[in-house]
This record gives structure tokens, C-alpha cells and sequence, in this order.
């Protein structure tokens, strides 16, 4: 019991290196906090493997992990992609966390679209998941991507499109690097 509370305390304590509260996606070192959560959430799992602990520790590990992952900008979660990944890995409520993260991204309320860069860090971070072990992607968020696609190809300045599509860089966009991964966009931009 001395041990749950201690973790506890710590989990919840603002000198912790993650934070707490609203700060936690906002930390000027993202992938450092989600690396603390991470930290935090494997000791916790491995002393209660070890029965040193119950089980209430570890479901707070795993919630705090999802508020840092709700709360997170898509720049927070790209240089944070190792942790994150292998925490969404672990824990089946983080993947949903994310997931939903991601929708919410994508699915502008009503008829907005996303600006080239949001579609750009969008993709970079999905990547940069995907890079480190785990892929977010339903159909739900890959149609909302697609729409994204189809609406900004009709409205983004051509000099984002440029951008976008690679051409003034030798490595390829986010986008690009996408669609190879993924059907409905690799229609699109071939058609482009």
C-alpha cells in the first residue's frame, strides 16, 4: 500500500518531469515527458506482473498517458514518437487515445479545412508512429485524411501544393511518403 501511494504521488506531483494538468502537451520537451509517462507506466506494470502492487497504479500510469496524448499537438507527438508508440503499444486505452487524437485532427468541425501545414504535420506525425512501431489508421480517420486531401488540392495556394507534393526538396513530404502507404491517397495524388 506504502508503494501504490508513493507511485500515486508521483504520478500526480507537478515536480514530476511530465508535469501534470494542462501543461503536460504543452512541455517544451515533449518527447522528455512522454518518456517520464512511460517510465512511470513500465514500473508500475512490472510491480504489479511481480504482484507488488494491485492494479490501480497502473490504470493511472495508463490515464495520465492518455490525457498527455489528448492534449498533445501533433509536433508534441511526432518528437515523442517513440514513447508514445510503445506506450500505445502497451496499453490498448492509449492506442484508442490516440486514435481519437488523430480524429480529431483530421475532422475539422463542419465544412473546415485543414491548412497545408496541418495536413503536413498530420502526416509527418502518423509517420513518424508508424517509423517507430505503431501504426494509427481505421478507416474513419483514413477517409477523413482523403477528404482533407481532396478539399485543401482545391483551395491550398499552389506554392503549398508544391511544397506538399516535393518539389522544391529532395526528401519527400510527409504526404508522399503517406500515400505510399496508404491506397485511397496514392489515388489522389497519382491523379494530381
Amino acid at each position: 500500500r506504502a508503494l501504490e501511494a508513493r507511485l500515486s504521488c508521483l504520478l500526480h506531483s507537478a515536480g514530476g518531469a511530465a508535469g501534470s494538468g494542462a501543461t503536460e502537451a504543452a512541455s517544451p520537451e515533449p518527447a522528455a515527458a512522454a518518456e517520464w509517462l512511460q517510465r512511470h507506466h513500465a514500473c508500475a506494470a512490472d510491480l504489479a506482473r511481480r504482484r507488488l502492487i494491485g492494479r490501480e497504479p497502473v490504470a493511472a500510469a495508463a490515464a495520465s498517458v492518455r490525457r498527455w496524448v489528448e492534449r498533445a499537438s501533433l509536433s508534441a507527438l511526432q518528437s515523442a514518437a517513440v514513447p508514445v508508440a510503445e506506450l500505445a503499444e502497451a496499453e490498448a486505452s492509449v492506442r484508442q487515445a490516440l486514435l481519437g487524437r488523430f480524429h480529431r485532427a483530421a475532422s475539422l468541425p463542419g465544412t473546415t479545412q485543414m491548412g497545408p501545414g496541418h495536413f503536413e504535420a498530420l502526416a509527418v506525425a502518423l509517420l513518424c508512429l508508424e517509423d517507430a512501431g505503431h501504426r494509427v489508421e481505421d478507416r474513419r480517420l483514413s477517409d477523413a485524411i482523403a477528404g482533407q486531401l481532396r478539399g485543401g488540392l482545391e483551395v491550398w495556394p499552389l506554392a503549398a501544393l508544391r511544397a506538399l507534393f516535393g518539389e522544391a526538396s529532395e526528401t519527400p513530404s510527409g504526404l508522399l511518403r503517406l500515400s505510399r502507404r496508404s491506397a485511397p491517397l496514392a489515388a489522389i495524388t497519382s491523379a494530381v
